[in-house]
């Protein structure tokens, strides 16, 4: 992929990032609450790919494992 492809996930990502940390300097508990739904929610995409998906799942993330 070229960043001509990414650069709109790229940009926005970086925005959430800048406004999580900007959560939890002012807001800390609301910071903490904020991680862990973002945790939560990856980890539901993660057992739903590797369940849905087996084959694709290990062969993307299978060799950056070792």
């Amino acid at each position: 992929m070229t960043f001509k492809e990414i650069w709109i996930p790229y940009v926005i990502s970086n925005v959430i990032a800048l406004l999580l940390i900007f959560i939890c300097y002012k807001w800390p508990k609301v910071g903490k609450v904020f991680w862990g739904i973002i945790f939560v929610l990856a980890g539901i995409f993660n057992i739903y790919s590797g369940i849905s998906n087996p084959e694709v799942y290990v062969n993307a993330y299978g060799p950056g494992a070792v």
